[in-house]
């Protein structure tokens, strides 16, 4: 049997059934560059979504075990094979829309997340806007969530298109929210790399539940002061009512990004540096300069081997309120290494929004709207989100008085922040990110999706 206390051992006999078992995206990305995220409310007649969702696992649905097998076809092979990658989620209302008895359902026991559903609050509020301000698709009843992704954009929206028309007969409702990923070239790396609007390198440190991808970070990396590898249980919760039977929480927000105010403010703060560099103001925003480079290991890029317990416990070269010290403390908790390293999440968002300002030789302004962060994560319970989520729009968190997160908090009185900890310099960066609207849900096993046909 497999342990879900340690990272998955992919030598192990029983490690290709396990991962069959478990749908893609959930322990490593699905790393296409396009993603079609179509939401949908079921119509009534349940017996005949049941049947198609159990025929759309079985033909579409891409297991962990597969996820796998297409990267070692495209690793093989001198081009991208444009292989469709397809998740199924559930919401909490989903699973009671097609009948699921409550004790099959699983359940989020640490703040009620699921079962409350993103419109109503968990036992963590965070500073999101009304309801009634979200995007109006948003505000409807959303029961369930296709991932499809590609390499290839025209091809992945005829499918999109045409999965949408199959299930026109079947939903209420249904809409697309398309996402892509940003990347730009850094002059110390050899092929344009994965950023966000704001200029980032994204996805450095996520959490690696695969024994060898863990073993390979270590080697390239270093790990005594922080350790890449994440035990399965960070990640995959068990099915109630099932033995043996893996999913995944996963949190969706649409998060609208301003590029523009960002970069006023940035400049702003690089003044009240006197930098003339904007470039330290902006790593001393994140954590990292925007090619990966991380403040306490400045000549590394990627760098991922430092905490902040050993290395920076007053903040004095990485701010307390830098993006990745509030989203990942690294010792400056109490909770610190056991507890403290099992609240991570494993991020999969990408961004959707094209950047025109971002081709050569261009004058115009980085957007003020229109482009952002399809936020998602996988998680064992929702709490490991919230409990970051709630300390990015946190004046106090993770000391009190440091300010919210410089890059994604939102609060209506944000605590001016110090730059570092300590200093003079005292400025606010703040209120760059606005919601509009997402949903909880649950990557349901292949086993579970499989038996909803009827009779089974």
């Amino acid at each position: 049997m497999i342990s879900l206390d340690q990272p998955l051992d992919l030598n192990d006999p029983q490690a290709d059934e396990f991962l069959a078992g478990i749908q893609g995206n959930i322990l490593k990305g699905h790393s296409r560059n396009f993603a079609n995220h179509i939401f949908l409310e079921f119509g009534s007649d349940t017996s005949t979504i049941r049947t198609w969702i159990a025929e759309f696992a079985r033909t579409r649905v891409v297991s962990a075990l597969r996820q796998t097998q297409h990267t070692a076809l495209w690793r093989q092979s001198s081009k991208r094979l444009n292989l469709t990658f397809v998740n199924f989620l559930l919401s909490y209302e989903g699973y009671q829309a097609l009948g699921i008895p409550a004790a099959q359902i699983p359940v989020d026991t640490s703040g009620n997340y699921f079962q409350n559903g993103m419109k109503r609050p968990g036992t963590r509020p965070f500073n999101d806007p009304p309801v009634s301000a979200w995007q109006p698709e948003f505000q409807q009843s959303i029961h369930a969530l296709i991932i499809l992704a590609n390499d290839d954009r025209a091809l992945l929206a005829v499918e999109t298109q045409a999965l949408m028309q199959q299930l026109a007969p079947l939903v209420k409702r249904c809409w697309a929210e398309d996402g892509l990923r940003l990347t730009r070239q850094f002059p110390a790396q050899p092929q344009p790399v994965t950023v966000v609007h704001f200029g980032f390198k994204d996805g450095i440190s996520d959490p690696e539940t695969i024994l060898q991808d863990a073993e390979e970070q270590r080697a390239a990396r270093g790990w005594d002061q922080w350790d890449p590898a994440a035990p399965l249980n960070l990640l995959l919760s068990a099915e109630p009512g099932a033995t043996d039977r893996y999913g995944s929480f996963m949190v969706f927000r649409k998060l609208e990004q301003d590029a523009q105010a960002f970069e006023k403010q940035l400049a702003g703060l690089a003044a009240a540096l006197g930098q003339p560099d904007i470039e330290l103001a902006a790593a001393m925003v994140v954590g990292r300069y925007r090619d990966g480079r991380p403040l306490l290991l400045p000549d590394q890029i990627d760098g991922n081997n430092f905490n902040y317990k050993a290395s920076d416990p007053q903040g004095k070269t990485c701010p307390f309120q830098a993006h990745i010290r509030k989203n990942n403390p690294r010792g400056d908790t109490p909770l610190w290494p056991d507890r403290e390293r099992a609240l991570r999440i494993a991020r999969r968002g990408v961004s959707y929004g094209d950047r025109p300002d971002w081709v050569e030789n261009s004058e115009l302004p980085p957007p003020s709207g229109g482009i952002g962060l399809l936020f998602q994560s996988f998680q064992a319970g929702l709490d490991q989100f919230a409990i970051q989520q709630e300390g990015d729009d946190s004046n106090d968190f993770v000391q009190q008085g440091v300010g919210v997160d410089a890059l994604n908090g939102r609060n209506g009185n944000p605590t001016p922040q110090h730059w570092p900890a300590g200093s003079a310099v005292s400025f606010t960066m703040a209120n760059f990110i606005r919601m509009l609207g997402g949903e909880y849900f649950f990557a349901p096993s292949m086993a579970f999706l499989y038996a909803l046909s009827e009779g089974e």
